[in-house]
């Protein structure tokens, strides 16, 4: 590009002071094509030329994975999301966005995903209540009532787990063969209006037991 170009110039006035300062955007893209193993770009020390293509296709690539490894990183530091964590692996919109469903039931999705379903995992932490007595009160197993326990463990619930499993035909054999982690994904991407309503019936189920007042106010 010519000297006499008014980004030319910007440039080079960002390239000259990025020699005595850190936080410049210079050193901000210099960065970012270091970790892109396009530096020889940007120092231009040769004269080989890339496709602009290229370039941008390595950047976009390297922007992907280092906001999906900042994406996980962060995961981590949040126990809450124990449920997200095993069924979220890639950072992508979900299939139970593109699905249509109801509010109350889009609701009860997001919340069981993101741990905030009235459960007793959820309930104790409220009350102070150490982790390990937050025990699921429909069933004698003394047991945790997290996420998983409410959706494939509580033999509270079998009859009505059963008739969700029975309801879903494809190439799992037995769901209950499969690890918590792959069964919960499995039935939260591909049979997200099955499972919305089959967490609609639990908590209905515990209306009628009298754990609850009533389940709708929770998803509206």
């Amino acid at each position: 590009m010519p000297d006499h170009r008014l980004c030319r110039k910007a440039f080079m006035w960002g390239l000259n002071i990025s020699n005595r300062y850190i936080r410049t955007w210079s050193n901000d893209v210099k960065t970012l094509m270091t970790k892109c193993n396009l530096l020889v770009v940007y120092t231009n020390l040769n004269s080989e030329r890339r496709s602009m293509t290229h370039i941008l296709s390595c950047v976009k690539d390297k922007l992907v994975e280092l906001h999906q490894q900042q994406w996980i990183n962060g995961l981590e530091d949040m126990p809450k999301l124990r449920t997200y964590k095993n069924i979220k692996t890639d950072n992508k919109v979900e299939p139970y966005w593109k699905t249509c469903l109801s509010r109350q039931q889009r609701s009860v999705i997001a919340r069981m995903r993101s741990g905030t379903l009235p459960l007793e995992i959820e309930n104790g932490r409220f009350r102070n209540v150490p982790l390990d007595q937050r025990l699921c009160i429909m069933c004698k197993s003394q047991s945790i009532e997290h996420e998983s326990h409410f959706m494939l463990y509580c033999k509270r619930y079998g009859q009505l787990r059963t008739t969700l499993f029975n309801a879903i035909v494809d190439n799992y054999n037995d769901l209950n063969t499969l690890p918590v982690n792959i069964r919960l994904k499995h039935l939260f991407c591909n049979y997200s209006k099955l499972v919305s309503n089959f967490i609609l019936k639990l908590f209905y189920y515990q209306t009628i037991c009298g754990k609850l007042i009533s389940p709708y106010y929770i998803f509206v």
